[in-house]
């Protein structure tokens, strides 16, 4: 392919990763986000923190939390006027379309620079970004706020870094580059160390991923090490130290393991003293609220603000009497315990392997490819490969084994543990890529050095080539089959009316908000004019507050509550001077929510009180059944698609009902193949939705279902 053309596709492809990111609203896992923007605006929005901020024992740290959702942290919080969910909702995907980009501005800086030949170079970039730009895994999984994707991003970032640290050993024996590489090293280190930290401490299992860099980069240390003692005895002419001989390597590169050491502490240190004061501040906020005592201060910025610097400097002189947080720590412990794990699922050792890498690399056929590279790095620690080895190949970066480690060793220790999901490998498709673009071009790589010096040996790799050639139009088309499955599946249909449905259930409750405060204060009489309120709630027109609402969710992920984009009750209060206050409850997969609603509204009598009921149409249509003597529901909306995969079965015999009704109902029993297809995509559609109901618990039995 000309590279003209492929960076044409390339852009096309970033192009609908963009639109992915904001338009895709499929719901994968929970945890992307309630590791990430749930928990990061929990001290600015209503919102929910799940276990692993329990303040006792965090799994998570707060400051890495925070630091990878500071942009919309920072819109949160520098936005003078209320923020709506929608803007909340895309500033958290460009988040994560911005790390995506990262990834692929790190592959293409590795392979611009991993052979002699530019040409080789630049198609081995564009083949490796035309690949992960094409995977399902980044246009699905890494557009989500997940812990793997930052992983992943920082990861690739190490990759970088050590990359240009085997440069600089390599450049040491010129004579003008020795001052700079002392001073490059130093930085590129420090550096390196910094965000070894900061991946550990967003996930612990960075320590399995960057493993293989860290032991080369211990060797890059050593090997400077002999270089510089070698370059200062020659330079000297004589020994003046008092420092023996035998320990002048080991002192040399202890102090150029010391840079990354410090870098490394330096990050740490801040994560646990920002961690310890947090969460050591919101067990002290509890610990007031249940004696009834004055709230304290969880936010750090505003303790800052509204104390005095000394009772600042008093606090903080106690932090010795606090146990440190370190979140790893903690989450390294909770996962060795495979009573833990039990409660979040049980798999087989295999899964990864065999399900979880070829669904996260890309396709099947990718991850055949990735196997094939394996083994064919493997085969360079021959003793005849090594001999054939040019001093040219030697001093390269074995960026192909360091990937191939990577993965291998990443595989071993995470198939150990019985608790298997797909996002855990998201830091193996950079690696994977890696491997399979540097072992399908060794044979051009071999072209490009010179004709080849046997006629016997050129044989065997041409038809290697012209099986290649075969093969790729085939593992491409898999691949992009893939590709496209995960995009529809996991972008777009899975759980993909969660998200819609709370914007617009945020957009009504804030318009009747703003309707009961203009009617509040509206009394300059009949010439002085309110908002009109919102048409989910009719029964509040003319109303002054306070309004009670109760969004109940029923059969779907749990609702993210900072889409809503309610703010937090003013210190002190206990919400008295809101008009209109919400309460989200998640019923999961509970039999029947109706009775959790009228009890909630018999309790709530003396208020006006509205109840909506979001659940997908599979759950609602056998529970009308129920609804005698109980109330009724009455349609507001629909979000599609949205697909349970827990429960397709269910999905599927209510698009069946579906369909032959409408066949009746329009007389359109045995007429053509596109009245019939048309039928089939309504009640495709209408099967695969979530609805949002208004429940009232008097009246007529009655349902008003989108049919």
């Amino acid at each position: 392919m000309k590279t003209r053309t492929a960076w044409s596709l390339y852009g096309l492809l970033v192009a609908l990763r963009l639109a992915l990111a904001i338009f895709g609203t499929g719901y994968i896992h929970p945890d992307e986000y309630f590791q990430g923007p749930e928990a990061a605006l929990s001290d600015q929005l209503q919102a929910v923190k799940t276990w692993e901020f329990d303040p006792t024992s965090p799994c998570r740290s707060m400051a890495s939390v925070k630091l990878f959702n500071l942009p919309v942290v920072l819109l949160k919080w520098l936005s003078e006027e209320r923020v709506d969910g929608w803007t909340l909702f895309i500033t958290q995907r460009l988040t994560s379309f911005a790390l995506s980009i990262l990834v692929d501005c790190c592959l293409a800086a590795l392979l611009y620079s991993s052979s002699r030949s530019i040409k080789l170079n630049e198609g081995r970039a564009s083949t490796a970004l035309l690949l992960y730009a094409s995977s399902g895994a980044t246009l699905s999984f890494a557009l989500r706020s997940l812990t793997n994707n930052v992983e992943a991003a920082i990861l690739c970032v190490c990759f970088v870094l050590v990359q240009q640290l085997h440069r600089e050993v390599e450049q040491w024996n010129t004579i003008t580059g020795q001052d700079r590489s002392l001073s490059f090293w130093s930085a590129i280190s420090s550096l390196l160390g910094f965000l070894v930290a900061l991946g550990t401490f967003s996930r612990f299992t960075f320590v399995v991923f960057a493993a293989p860099l860290g032991v080369y980069y211990i060797g890059l240390v050593w090997r400077l090490s002999g270089l510089a003692t070698a370059r200062t005895t020659v330079a000297d002419n004589e020994d003046v130290s008092m420092t023996p001989a035998s320990l002048r390597r080991p002192l040399k590169a202890l102090i150029l393991l010391s840079d990354s050491l410090n870098g490394l502490l330096l990050c740490s240190l801040a994560h646990v003293l920002y961690d310890t004061v947090y969460y050591r501040l919101v067990i002290q906020k509890a610990a007031h609220a249940a004696s009834g005592s004055a709230t304290q201060y969880v936010s750090l910025s505003l303790l800052f603000e509204r104390m005095g610097i000394t009772p600042v400097l008093n606090r903080l002189a106690n932090l010795s009497s606090w146990p440190l947080t370190v979140a790893p720590w903690n989450a390294l412990r909770y996962n060795m315990r495979e009573e833990n794990l039990a409660q979040h699922g049980l798999h087989p050792r295999w899964l990864h392997v065999g399900v979880n890498a070829p669904m996260i690399v890309g396709s099947a056929a990718l991850w055949l490819g990735c196997c094939t590279a394996m083994v064919k790095q493997l085969g360079s620690f021959g003793p005849a490969r090594r001999q054939r080895a040019t001093e040219q190949e030697q001093a390269s970066f074995p960026l192909g084994m360091l990937s191939l480690c990577t993965i291998a060793l990443c595989l071993a220790i995470l198939s150990s543990q019985p608790h298997q999901e797909p996002r855990f490998l998201l830091p193996l498709v950079a690696p994977a890529i890696l491997l399979v673009v540097l072992g399908s071009d060794s044979g051009d790589e071999d072209d490009s050095n010179g004709p080849s010096s046997s006629t016997a040996e050129g044989k065997p790799q041409r038809k290697l080539r012209s099986s290649r050639s075969l093969l790729r139009p085939i593992l491409m088309t898999l691949h992009l089959l893939q590709a496209a499955g995960m995009v529809i599946f996991f972008s777009l249909a899975h759980q993909g009316g969660v998200a819609p449905a709370l914007l617009r259930v945020g957009e009504e409750v804030h318009l009747l908000q703003d309707h009961l405060v203009q009617a509040t204060n509206a009394t300059a009489g009949p010439t002085v004019s309110s908002s009109s309120s919102s048409d989910w709630f009719p029964d509040s027109e003319g109303k002054t507050g306070p309004v009670q609402v109760d969004i109940h969710f029923w059969r779907a992920f749990m609702p993210p509550r900072h889409l809503l984009a309610l703010p937090l009750p003013a210190e002190g209060s206990n919400g008295d001077h809101v008009q209109v206050r919400v309460s989200v409850h998640d019923h999961s997969s509970q039999a029947d929510p109706l009775l959790e609603i009228q009890r909630l509204h018999e309790e709530a009598a003396s208020a006006e009180h509205h109840q909506l009921l979001v659940a997908p149409a599979w759950a609602l249509d056998p529970l009308v059944p129920t609804l005698e003597g109980r109330g009724r529901l009455e349609h507001l909306a629909s979000f599609s698609p949205h697909l349970d995969a827990d429960h397709l079965g269910e999905a599927w015999e209510l698009i069946k009902a579906r369909y032959e009704r409408a066949m009746v109902r329009r007389g359109l029993v045995g007429v053509g193949w596109m009245q019939r297809g048309t039928a089939a995509f309504e009640a495709l559609r209408g099967g695969l939705a979530l609805q949002v109901m208004r429940v009232s618990s008097t009246g007529a039995v009655t349902q008003n279902v989108e049919q």
